[in-house]
């Protein structure tokens, strides 16, 4: 998965299964050189992705008069910090 996040910014994701063991990584390169500027580990990054689109979608989407949340489910996004 391909993406040019600003004029001269390009990543993809790369996806690993080894031994097990899942593991997710964006490299981010500057396109006018190719240099390579950051390798982002990306399952960290997901989990921040999930828990803020959650929090914005709860934030407009619940009732005014809510006043409790709950997270259901023990995997990996439930870890995400609020």
């Amino acid at each position: 998965m391909a993406a040019a996040i600003s004029p001269g910014l390009r990543c993809h994701e790369a996806v690993t299964y080894v031994r097990g063991k899942l593991r997710f990584l964006v490299p981010l390169y500057e396109m006018a050189t190719g240099d390579l500027l950051a390798m982002i580990e990306a399952d960290y990054m997901g989990q921040l992705r999930t828990g803020a689109a959650s929090g914005v979608a709860t934030k407009y989407l619940a009732r005014k008069d809510s006043r409790v949340a709950a997270i259901i489910g023990t995997g990996g996004q439930a870890r995400t910090p609020a």
